[in-house]
């Protein structure tokens, strides 16, 4: 049963971002079997100067190495969220995509307008922080494949 709380989480942690940004962070949390999502991103920016605020629709396109986890369309951003000088965005995750990043050497996390495919970001796993994401994807990989 889900009471709303997290089975487990990802503490924010530092990414790599591009020169449109002065920070992100990523914090990722799982929610157990019964949830509907598989998992639910949070992306911190700093810097973006409430462009995410807009009321536009805005989508994620993920990739493991170099290849696109979707080529025809975005992951939708779900909310957008303003604290502490920071826009916080959340998304949803797939089993499969979480796979295919456990199983890469790199990812990465294109931010786009959906209606006009313009991109305005790309954010970076770090060396460091993408191996404490893999462990913590193969968990929940694990914690997923044996209540199946």
């Amino acid at each position: 049963m889900n009471d709303g709380k997290p089975t487990s989480e990802l503490l924010s942690m530092p990414m790599g971002v591009n020169p449109q940004l002065s920070a992100a962070e990523i914090g990722v949390f799982y929610f157990g079997v019964h949830d509907d999502s598989d998992l639910s991103f949070l992306l911190y920016l700093k810097g973006s100067n409430n462009r995410y605020s807009s009321g536009a629709t805005f989508g994620v396109r993920m990739y493991a190495g170099d290849t696109a986890l979707s080529v025809n369309k975005y992951r939708q951003i779900n909310t957008v969220k303003q604290r502490d000088g920071k826009e916080i965005l959340q998304f949803s995750v797939l089993t499969e995509e979480l796979a295919w990043l456990v199983a890469a050497q790199t990812a990465k996390i294109e931010i786009y307008d959906v209606e006009t495919e313009k991109k305005f970001d790309t954010i970076t796993f770090t060396p460091s922080g993408f191996l404490e994401f893999k462990r913590y994807a193969q968990t929940v990989l694990l914690i997923k494949s044996h209540f199946k």
